[in-house]
């Protein structure tokens, strides 16, 4: 549990409130951080999805109550996420018959992604909401 703490504190120490991207940490710890603070909102993570240029795919994949979702982690060197990220994620939930998707990205996303998900089946983390996403 200790090698976790020191994660969630390592992500925190990086992902200010002002969503300044963490340049130290490693997407796959990104990934595996995000799928466990998932597990812990009653969540199943059934995997985590394939490299960075597969497109077919999300980076995890979740069950609850029987039903699919799947979480991309964007751009999280990137301060600002638009809306052809969410039309990919989108597709993605829909290739799969997903239920939904969630998007986290340490940055922001514009006004017109968030008008998007509004839209689609998607709810959005930024920089602002990932420490309550990621605490115990």
């Amino acid at each position: 549990m200790a090698a976790r703490q020191d994660l969630v504190e390592e992500a925190l120490d990086v992902w200010s409130p002002a969503g300044a991207p963490p340049a130290a940490m490693h997407w796959r710890a990104v990934e595996r951080l995000v799928g466990d603070a998932f597990g812990r909102r009653g969540y199943i993570v059934t995997g985590f999805g394939g490299t960075r240029a597969e497109s077919v795919t999300a980076d995890i994949g979740l069950l609850r109550n029987g039903e699919r979702f799947l979480v991309q982690c964007l751009h999280w060197r990137k301060p600002r996420v638009g809306v052809p990220e969410l039309i990919e994620l989108s597709r993605i939930v829909a290739a799969q018959d997903a239920r939904g998707g969630f998007a986290v990205t340490t940055g922001r996303f514009t006004e017109e992604a968030c008008a998007f998900a509004q839209r689609a089946p998607l709810v959005l983390y930024d920089g602002r909401a990932l420490p309550w996403l990621l605490a115990p």
